[in-house]
């Protein structure tokens, strides 16, 4: 998964409810979190997520 913060090996979860809700999300073990994130809810459009920075705490 490509974002603004850089390249990352990811795991993809995807939620899905029959065209109400769909939630797509990536975390990363390099990052340990969410890289990127989007929900769609049929009363809402689309929102997404995408993580810009990231540091390693000493």
């Amino acid at each position: 998964m490509t974002v603004p913060a850089g390249t990352f090996d990811c795991y993809k979860i995807v939620y899905d409810q029959e065209g109400t809700i769909r939630v797509e999300a990536w975390f990363s073990e390099d990052v340990k979190g969410l890289v990127k994130y989007s929900e769609e809810l049929f009363w809402h459009g689309p929102d997404i997520w995408e993580l810009e920075s990231y540091s390693v705490a000493p």
